[in-house]
């Protein structure tokens, strides 16, 4: 299964921050979780996590205020983080030698990485190595940035929408769909919830699709509270990774189709800014049933 995707391990990314992404925010803590897509791959369908997980987790200090939302939601503040080390050029090194050990390619993976994650890592890396000491040091030495990113809660929105049309289809006959709707016969392979169906993204949905919070998501998906908990990053990767490993046929897919790399999220998107969301596709291609 894995030799169908040229990436061969994933890298499960999550932030906790000083503040919102518009307030500039500096990492608090990161969590990094490194697996190989074939130890995935060879996992029981009954097992939610692999036994062989490589994790890099470090806090750091922001060297500015904390806001009080993000230390209600992570747990963090200033005085528990007063004698670390801000993100600098050594955190860089440590985490291109901690990737070093896998097989290429790699595949940063985030829940919201595109509008909160991925940029500001990537403006992190920028300012490290911007500040270093070292003259000889610049953006363009790093190798994370030339590493691949994509966004999970994109892939959720299309497979919960596809499902959504799906069971609209199961309860309806065929001639009742009108020709002039967005759904034509021609778009129809079948209506069994088995089969596949090609279903045209609108930009406006018509009916409200599920929360795309990752807790809430893991809570449907393994149909149980989780006992990790929400907001601490290592626990958010471990939670995102689970999720993953059960759409991991068509997962791998998608992100063949829709990663970007690290070094295209060059700014921080702004209170005033509405960030572009990133599609490849204007259709979602079904290419065998999914994994429920």
């Amino acid at each position: 299964m894995n030799s169908k995707s040229k990436f061969k391990t994933l890298v499960i990314l999550d932030l906790e921050t000083s503040g919102l992404v518009y307030d500039e925010p500096k990492i608090t803590e990161l969590a990094i979780i490194a697996v190989h897509i074939s130890t995935l791959d060879e996992m029981k369908s009954d097992e939610e996590l692999p036994r062989v997980l490589n994790k890099l987790v470090k806090f750091f200090d922001p060297r500015k205020t904390i806001r009080s939302k993000a230390t209600e939601l992570s747990n963090l503040d200033n005085h528990m983080l007063k004698n670390y080390a801000s993100f600098n050029h050594q955190t860089v090194i440590a985490i291109e030698h901690f990737l070093n050990d896998f097989q290429k390619l790699l595949c940063f993976v985030a829940h919201n990485g595109n509008r909160f994650d991925f940029p500001i890592f990537f403006n992190e890396i920028q300012t490290a190595l911007r500040t270093n000491d070292s003259t000889s040091i610049n953006q363009i030495d790093s190798s994370l940035i030339s590493i691949a990113c994509v966004d999970s809660i994109n892939f959720f929105r299309e497979i919960y929408r596809l499902i959504s049309d799906e069971n609209i289809l199961d309860k309806k006959h065929i001639d009742n769909i009108n020709a002039s709707s967005d759904l034509s016969l021609s778009n129809v392979v079948s209506i069994n919830r088995r089969k596949y169906v090609d279903i045209p993204i609108k930009s406006n949905l018509a009916r409200q699709l599920p929360s795309m919070k990752l807790l809430k998501i893991y809570e449907r998906e393994l149909n149980r509270i989780p006992i990790l908990t929400y907001h601490r990053a290592e626990d958010d990767c471990l939670m995102l990774l689970a999720i993953l490993k059960r759409y991991l046929p068509d997962w791998l897919q998608w992100i063949d189709n829709n990663h970007r790399l690290l070094s295209d999220f060059t700014f921080l998107p702004s209170s005033t800014t509405k960030t572009t969301k990133f599609l490849s596709k204007k259709n979602v291609n079904c290419k065998r049933p999914f994994k429920f």
